[in-house]
Order: structure tokens, then C-alpha cells, then sequence
């Protein structure tokens, strides 16, 4: 393979993540520990993507029931570490709705489907 064919296929690569408006810069890392299996699962995504999104197409068992809406809470996940519970809190506050839907954020719950993969979720236990 010429490296004038890799830099095409390279900059293809480019053009086509940005097109679907998909972070190129390095993957966030965090682990799911869920409960209904006894199982951790590792994942990865951009930053930006959201986060039920990237839940679902890991294949962690929760309902979505309101497909992402944040009216029926069944996407609620828990932070094990409460540092990284309060840098998300900081990081993306929670909207009306959320503190609605939720009721009281005295235990370290979010609702993913208003969370978006960021810095503050690198290395995170997340228990769904």
C-alpha cells in the first residue's frame, strides 16, 4: 500500500466522521456494572455522543422507555464514585425536567439519556 493510498483512505476516514458530526479526538473509557446480569462491560465513545445511545448499542439491559425523552427515568444510572458524580453534576447540570423526572439528586443518579460522553466520565463505575 503507497502512502499516498493511506493518506486518501485517512482523510476519507476524516471526512466521513466529521460529516456525521462524530468527535475525532481520543475515545472517553468508563465501565458499566449491571446489575440484572452481575457483569461489568467495558465502553468507549467519543466525547459528545450521548450517552444512552452509547448504553443501548452496548447492549446494557435498560428499558429506554420513553426513547430518550427524560419522562419515565428508566435510564437512570448511578455513579459509584461520588467525585465523578459531582465533576458530571458540574459539567452538565441537570435541566428542569430531569430534577422532575428524578425528584431529588441527594443520591449520585443521572438520567443518561441527558448526559453527552465527556472528560469527567473517563475511568468512571457506573452501576445501571
Amino acid at each position: 500500500v503507497s502512502t499516498q493510498s493511506t493518506w486518501g483512505l485517512c482523510l476519507k476516514m476524516l471526512g466521513f466522521l466529521l460529516r456525521r458530526g462524530l468527535s475525532t479526538s481520543k475515545l472517553v473509557k468508563f465501565e458499566v456494572f449491571v446489575e440484572s446480569t452481575g457483569k461489568s462491560v467495558a465502553l468507549e465513545a467519543p466525547k459528545g455522543t450521548p450517552l444512552a445511545q452509547v448504553l443501548k448499542d452496548g447492549n446494557i439491559p435498560l428499558p429506554f422507555e420513553c426513547g430518550f425523552k427524560c419522562e419515565c427515568g428508566t435510564c437512570a444510572i448511578e455513579f459509584k464514585d461520588k467525585s465523578t458524580f459531582e465533576n458530571v453534576l458540574k459539567e452538565q447540570p441537570p435541566a428542569a425536567d430531569e430534577k422532575s423526572t428524578l425528584g431529588s439528586l441527594d443520591a449520585p443518579i443521572r438520567l443518561s439519556c441527558q448526559l453527552k460522553v465527556s472528560d469527567a466520565l473517563e475511568g468512571a463505575k457506573i452501576l445501571a
